[in-house]
């Protein structure tokens, strides 16, 4: 079993944020092709993350996938920048597979109105009654606008927020500073660090490929693909078992594992 599964539902997104933008996302897993894994995924895990990259409310078929993962008895985390609360924070705050609701707050510089945005922020989180919602700011940019918000509604400022913050009854903040995306050609090389790729998490892209982990978003390390061969034929390869024993005994040797530096973020094996 594992702490959670990421699948992404989709790779598209309404924003460029600097943060993740790095690939142009134009693919949609079909609710069909969610209907046929997500009974096999279950038997992996209770918790799934529906992302890796791309914004997982624009998928025309949210409701439906939400639906699906109900009846699949698996409780739903969701990270969004928030960009359609307005369309569908009534089904996140009601959806009884939703267990916890991630805002990315670092969107904010990239939001088309921030007036309207913090608003529409406001009011989400003052109709919720028992979901957990976490604001997340994992950036070094500024922004006086957020910082006036968090002050008028909290009494808190960004640079006050250190690690996780409790605003309210299930309200939380939580700040940490970016990571970099781990991609081959990073200068930062490191063999020995420990990683939870494979042991607690794996991730799912939407074309269908396996990968360790949920900062793999181009799918440099594949071990198969969803759609063509069941989920445990692929845990069970010589492949990924030979992975996984590397990174339990802290060995990484593959060219994307060795320039991770999430591994220094303090919260890594905790719940995001």
């Amino acid at each position: 079993m594992f702490k959670r599964i990421y699948l992404e539902i989709t790779d598209i997104c309404n924003l460029e944020c600097q943060f993740c933008f790095d690939k142009k996302g134009i693919t949609l897993m079909s609710l069909k092709d969610i209907k046929n894994i997500l009974p096999e995924l279950k038997l992996f895990t209770d918790y799934l993350y529906l992302h890796i990259k791309g914004e997982p409310t624009s998928h025309p078929e949210f409701a439906e996938i939400l639906d699906e993962c109900e009846k699949n008895k698996l409780q739903i985390i969701i990270t969004t920048n928030g960009s359609y609360l307005k369309q569908i924070g009534e089904l996140l705050l009601n959806h009884l597979a939703i267990r916890q609701i991630n805002i990315s707050l670092q969107s904010i510089n990239y939001q088309r109105n921030i007036e309207e945005y913090l608003k529409m922020l406001e009011e989400f989180v003052n109709l919720n009654k028992k979901k957990i919602i976490n604001l997340r700011l994992w950036t070094e940019e500024q922004n006086t606008k957020l910082d006036n918000f968090l002050k008028t509604e909290y009494n808190v400022l960004s640079n006050e927020i250190f690690n996780k913050k409790k605003l309210r009854n299930n309200l939380f903040i939580s700040k940490e500073s970016p990571f970099i995306w781990p991609n081959t050609k990073n200068k930062i090389i490191s063999n020995s660090n420990s990683c939870q790729g494979t042991i607690t998490q794996i991730g799912i892209l939407v074309d269908g490929r396996i990968v360790p982990c949920c900062l793999d978003s181009k799918g440099v390390i594949s071990f198969g693909n969803i759609f063509t061969n069941t989920l445990r034929e692929v845990l069970e390869t010589n492949n990924f078992i030979e992975f996984r024993d590397k990174i339990k005994n802290h060995k990484k040797d593959h060219p994307l594992c060795m320039r991770c530096n999430f591994y220094k973020r303090r919260h890594y094996a905790k719940n995001d």
